[in-house]
């Protein structure tokens, strides 16, 4: 349809506006036709009447004529006769010319036949009164009497009888087209009541045909809807119309077709994604019974001197006193062995534990970076391992106290720990770490000398508990924990080969 390709709220506008103005010129019309009617009816009513009115005239200036003739016989003045000879001329001249009057207007043949009866008695008996009114003043009233019994009095009944039915005929014309007329009226009346009914269930109908055009696609849109509300994505609206629920019947089939593929789609991520969460969840529980039987084994290797010294001592009642010592020096090694590795991993787990909680305070990295090395130069003396810090040994280095940082200053020191550890436990005979900042951002770099680290394990020595192959006493944990310290303030670290030969850790932490 034409009003398709137009808004609802302008097809409903333009209908009921059409409607409005079909009502405004139906009752123009109607007004119009009825005022018509009325001025035709009031036209045909008035000439019967005016042709009853002129009867009636007629009938009254016979009667007047032959009473006036009357009088001119009785009186016998002369000037008296005169008088009423003129009277009898005037009532003749308007008789006649109501008559005439009469005559051209249009007749019915009952009409017809009376007035020409009424024309012929009327020129026999008006000659007649006027040859009595015109004798010679000589003559006796008797004999003028005896003129209107023998001769007039046939002729004036008779004009004046017919003169009486025209008057019955015209009246009873009369009525009878006044209810003829009234009749028509009421019937008109009624055939534009009944129009006007017709027009205003048509423009009902019509605002209902519209109203369910648009209620009953829209019912069948919730329903559809409301299926692709339940999950059911195979649901398409079918709707032929051009209008603004068509194209929103389209728009849904394209929204629904778009999340049937997106529901494929996510189905084949969910898919992969459980394959990978497994993948994970098996290779962190290998990563974590690695980590349980490293950890067992560091923790048995100790005890088992311990427990073999132990039942030495037990069975031998008698030692010299340089077996004793011997025995007890190994035992106490042994303890201080097994004391070291469950330090070292409450310690690291202590690491993982706090390393999602961050204070933020302003420091100054770089005396932070001195002290950590400090701290750790002993160990690095006891294993021959030289570190040099900014191009200098750490004996001759001192602090400029000019690379400030805010952060949790904890969780930077622990950074810095694990990762100049773990170079001095790998590092063959040097270590170097470099420490610089600009305007942007910290870049710290840890060498070592070294077996580094193969390219196949770089990514996956963050991982928590992963141990690379060949990865000296350890809990995968210290790595981990500077990979998420790192993050969380938006850096990066990374791996890679050092120019000493071994493994370079590069970190570096944004300046915010």
């Amino acid at each position: 349809m034409l009003l398709h390709r137009y808004r609802i709220a302008t097809r409903i506008g333009f209908v009921v506006g059409v409607i409005l103005l079909m009502m405004l010129v139906l009752a123009v019309v109607e007004m119009k036709g009825l005022n018509s009617i009325r001025k035709s009816l009031d036209d045909i009513v008035g000439k019967h009447y005016q042709r009853l009115q002129i009867a009636q005239e007629l009938r009254f200036q016979a009667r007047n004529s032959a009473v006036i003739v009357r009088n001119v016989l009785l009186v016998t003045e002369p000037d008296a006769k005169d008088l009423e000879r003129k009277r009898f001329e005037d009532s003749a001249t308007t008789y006649l010319s109501l008559l005439e009057k009469l005559t051209k207007q249009e007749q019915i043949e009952e009409e017809n036949t009376i007035i020409n009866s009424v024309v012929e008695i009327g020129e026999v008996t008006f000659g007649l009164w006027r040859t009595i009114a015109a004798a010679e003043n000589g003559a006796s009233p008797r004999q003028g009497m005896e003129i209107l019994k023998a001769e007039v009095r046939s002729h004036q009944w008779g004009l004046l009888d017919n003169l009486d039915a025209l008057v019955a005929v015209e009246q009873h014309l009369a009525e009878e087209t006044m209810e003829r007329a009234l009749y028509n009226y009421e019937k008109t009346k009624s055939v534009m009541a009944m129009i006007n009914i017709l027009a205003i269930g048509a423009g009902l109908f019509s605002v209902a045909a519209i109203t369910a055009s648009i209620v009953s696609p829209l019912r069948e849109i919730t329903g559809k809807v409301d299926s692709i509300a339940n999950g059911d994505f195979s649901t398409r609206i079918e709707l032929d119309q051009q209008d603004e629920i068509g194209r929103l019947a389209t728009h849904i089939n394209r929204m629904v077709e778009k999340l049937d593929a997106n529901e494929e789609e996510l189905e084949k991520y969910r898919y992969h994604l459980e394959e990978l969460i497994e993948w994970r969840t098996g290779e962190m529980n290998e990563q974590r019974e690695r980590f349980i039987s490293v950890l067992i084994h560091d923790l048995k290797g100790p005890l088992v001197p311990i427990i073999g010294f132990s039942r030495l001592l037990i069975n031998k009642k008698e030692l010299d006193r340089s077996k004793l010592n011997r025995y007890l020096q190994e035992l106490h090694e042994s303890t201080t062995k097994l004391a070291t590795v469950i330090e070292k991993t409450s310690e690291a787990l202590r690491q993982k534990r706090s390393s999602f909680s961050f204070d933020k305070e302003p420091f100054d990295i770089e005396e932070l970076l001195h002290s950590v090395s400090v701290s750790c130069r002993h160990a690095f003396k006891t294993n021959a391992v030289t570190l040099v810090l900014n191009d200098k040994e750490i004996d001759e280095y001192t602090s400029s106290g000019e690379i400030l940082y805010s952060g949790d200053i904890s969780k930077i020191r622990s950074v810095l720990e694990n990762l100049i550890g773990n170079a001095g436990k790998y590092a063959s005979s040097r270590v170097e770490i470099s420490l610089g900042s600009n305007n942007q951002s910290i870049r710290l770099t840890v060498d070592d000398d070294g077996c580094g680290v193969d390219e196949s394990y770089r990514q996956r020595i963050f991982e928590e508990y992963y141990q690379a192959p060949g990865s000296k006493c350890g809990t995968g944990v210290g790595l981990y924990s500077v990979k998420k310290i790192v993050d969380h303030y938006g850096g990066m670290v990374k791996v890679e080969k050092a120019p000493l030969g071994g493994a370079r850790f590069s970190v570096i932490l944004p300046i915010t």
